[in-house]
């Protein structure tokens, strides 16, 4: 941020500007800092102030200000993020375009020659391939990261910079699922549909992050890839599962990855019985067949009785995240929109890797 004060100040006095005092307090946030400066720059050099100093800053701004303000909102959407900001760095046309992981930070290098949303696209793109479940990546394939990358991406772009999608399309995503039969195509085509849930969008991130802490460096198989395939294929049915409808297994009992949804949804469940009967679910049914994760749903009137849920077992599970949100439920041949809450439990002391096999 002090960095984008010096050139605003130093821009504002080349020009006899008296605005300078004011605009020092503009930046009381740091990650919309460099959006108000990429604007400011971009007004500085309408009226022709420092068109060569400032043009490559603002540039610049642009693009990491935007990336970093997604990442910081969405962050409790993307778990797996090895890093949470990005910086962007200038590459003359005969270095390729690439990112490295520096700590917590993503360095960007694109070129400077690109069209300035093409850069943006560029830019969203490395920081995601390279920061998106870096662990999970060792181990599922390469059809499978790719196309989470793809659509991660694609929600960025979306929500921050509707005009840039079609850059996005033409460069990283129609050369992709345009080819037949591609591997990559049809697993985004199946994360297409898990999103179409929404909640289970986080919940596939999220079940990968936890695969990348378990399994051991260098180990990369066919039984992981396959799960990850029944993993997602599961997902799909539960998105895709009407309210009340009873013939969906929420239970995912796999190798690597042992979660449960658990609807606590039925009112006349909750008058009568108060939790008693989610809590022995829980205990008598989950914790026996070694569930590591649990995501409480309920619509939003139900926050507090999830959350004696919560203390009844907190002897064996802790809280891992909790989150509110909109969810289209669907009713019959009719949808309607609905506040929602989850809550992640996660099996407290769960082994972080697991043992080796022969």
């Amino acid at each position: 941020m002090s960095e984008i004060v010096r050139l605003i100040v130093v821009a504002l006095l080349a020009s006899g500007s008296t605005l300078i005092a004011v605009l020092l307090f503009i930046f009381l946030n740091v990650e919309k800092a460099q959006k108000w400066g990429s604007i400011l720059l971009n007004l500085l050099l309408r009226i022709g102030v420092g068109a060569r100093l400032l043009h490559k800053k603002f540039v610049q701004y642009d693009i990491q200000g935007r990336v970093n303000e997604f990442v910081k909102i969405n962050c409790s959407e993307l778990p797996g993020l090895a890093a949470q900001k990005v910086r962007l760095e200038w590459v003359d046309s005969s270095i390729s375009k690439r990112a490295i992981l520096e700590g917590n930070l993503v360095v960007v290098r694109v070129r400077r020659d690109d069209p300035k949303d093409m850069n943006f696209v560029h830019a969203v793109c490395l920081f995601v391939s390279k920061s998106l479940l870096f662990k999970a990546k060792h181990y599922i394939s390469a059809p499978q990261g790719e196309a989470t990358d793809l659509f991660v991406s694609l929600r960025l772009l979306e929500r921050e910079k509707p005009a840039a999608v079609s850059y996005f399309a033409d460069e990283y995503l129609r050369p992709v699922i345009d080819k037949k039969a591609s591997p990559t195509a049809k697993v985004f085509e199946t994360l297409h549909a898990i999103d179409a849930g929404k909640l289970f969008w986080s919940v596939f991130l999220q079940e990968l992050d936890f695969l990348g802490n378990k399994v051991f460096g260098g180990r990369k198989d066919a039984q992981i890839v396959r799960e990850v395939e029944q993993l997602t294929d599961f997902l799909v049915k539960i998105a895709g599962r009407q309210v009340g409808q009873e013939d969906v297994d929420l239970n995912f009992f796999g190798a690597y990855c042992r979660f449960a949804v658990v609807i606590v949804g039925k009112w006349a469940k909750l008058s009568q019985q108060a939790i008693q009967p989610y809590v022995d679910y829980i205990e008598r049914t989950l914790v026996p067949a070694g569930v590591e994760t649990i995501y409480l749903i309920a619509p939003a009137k139900n926050v507090a009785h999830v959350k004696k849920i919560e203390e009844a077992v907190s002897d064996q599970f802790d809280r891992h995240f909790e989150a509110r949100f909109r969810k289209k439920l669907k009713i019959g041949d009719r949808e309607r929109w609905a506040d929602q809450y989850l809550l992640v439990l996660r099996a407290r002391g769960r082994q972080v890797y697991l043992p080796k096999t022969a």
